[in-house]
């Protein structure tokens, strides 16, 4: 394909959603350098960060620029602006690999149904199989839809995805091209099929969507206040203090996966929600207090990511944060010498406050901190609770052992 052409259907793309510039392939091998594996798909990433708003435009002006300044770059458009994707993938099995035919399932879908999907614009894939991209306007409700049920090899590319258009060079070192007479410029993108949005349905009890969430950065923790933990996920345990749950986040990396900050992000979140014992109103209180929504080149900022990334992280998370003083027992450790070490010195510290004396007194604390020693024996005196009356003593000792929760 020559370079008038490329220009010209990634232009034509335009139509399908912004475009953004993807790094290329040269001579069989990504323009990044970096050799394909698992984690990297050669001609299938963004040049730059910013790619699902600051770096993606429907100008020509610009994407021309583009084209100048990355002759060999590959270009993708963004979806769940303009359009959504199913993307029929196609490819032989290999080992740890099964086959996959996802035109023989739309056609068995079709089949089972009796209807046909509509013409509508289709990009062959330039892996050679006979992939296909099919191009559908926005459904309704597109945040409650999820791949057709039944199918292994139909993806559902929707809210802020990125699909390769024709002008692109695949792997294999076929380009990306519009199926004859399915073109932007010969056909209207067509609304998906009513029988096949009802496959596509997900289960409401289940799961949430986050496209009912806001757009709008600002008020993304009301509304995810609001509308309370997502379904799936674990009730909460015992509350923890805030500086608690934050001196155990200090150990743990906001970059875990230096390639990969989303994955960085859903690690960092995942682990807040169990040293948080799953109390919602608290896990997003310290997310969005923290700092890892100011790192450089952070992917946070937009509601819709960090929407996704604090729902998924916290259903994801099954685990509940537990004192070393109520885990296993010692013989059945490991090194049951270190074991007994490790929790003389948790006991020491004093994590879990037994006395009602001294829960009442951190309790009042936290509720008003103005309060003096001598203040909160008196209040906690005057209510007459407790089964012995409480001095100040009492509460400076408390305050001293306790140093860690005040």
């Amino acid at each position: 394909m020559i370079s008038g052409e490329r220009l010209k259907n990634i232009l034509l793309s335009t139509k399908l959603g912004p475009i953004t510039p993807f790094f290329g392939i040269v001579n069989g091998n990504c323009e990044c350098g970096k050799p394909p594996n698992d984690k990297h798909k050669p001609g299938k990433h963004p040049r730059a960060g910013g790619w699902q708003h600051k770096n993606a435009t429907t100008d020509h002006a610009t994407i021309r620029q583009w084209f100048g300044q990355y002759p060999d770059a590959n270009f993708a458009a963004i979806t769940g602006i303009d359009t959504v994707v199913l993307d029929l993938d196609v490819r032989p099995g290999g080992p740890g690999k099964p086959a996959k035919d996802g035109i023989a399932e739309l056609a068995h879908l079709e089949n089972t149904a009796a209807q046909q999907i509509p013409p509508t614009v289709t990009v062959f894939s330039g892996s050679g199989t006979g992939a296909k991209h099919l191009y559908f306007a926005i459904p309704q409700n597109v945040g409650q839809l999820q791949k057709p049920k039944g199918t292994t090899a139909i993806d559902f590319q929707r809210s802020r995805q990125a699909v390769i258009v024709p002008g692109s060079r695949h792997a294999s070192g076929h380009f990306y091209t519009f199926a004859p007479g399915l073109s932007p410029d010969e056909v209207e993108v067509a609304d998906l099929p009513d029988w096949i949005l009802a496959l596509m349905q997900k289960n409401a009890a289940a799961t949430r969507t986050t496209t009912t969430i806001t757009d709008d950065i600002g008020k993304l923790f009301d509304e995810l206040l609001k509308i309370g933990p997502p379904p799936g996920s674990l009730p909460p345990g015992r509350l923890r203090p805030d500086e608690i749950v934050m001196r155990k986040m200090k150990t743990v990396p906001m970059r875990k996966y230096p390639d990969n900050r989303s994955h960085s992000d859903s690690h960092w979140a995942w682990t807040l929600a169990r040293n948080c014992c799953h109390h919602w109103e608290q896990y997003l209180r310290l997310w969005k207090d923290s700092a890892i929504r100011t790192l450089p080149g952070t992917k946070c900022g937009r509601a819709s990511y960090e929407a996704d990334i604090l729902e998924k992280a916290f259903v994801a998370q099954r685990q509940q944060w537990k004192s070393k003083l109520t885990q296993r027992p010692i013989d059945e450790t490991a090194n049951p010498a270190i074991a007994k070490y490790i929790r003389k010195r948790a006991a020491t510290h004093r994590e879990v406050p037994r006395s009602p004396i001294t829960q009442a007194v951190l309790a009042l604390h936290h509720r008003k901190p103005d309060l003096d020693d001598n203040g909160i024996a008196r209040v906690l005196n005057a209510k007459g609770t407790l089964d012995r009356e409480v001095t100040r003593n009492n509460v400076k000792r408390i305050r001293h052992s306790y140093e860690h929760l005040w």
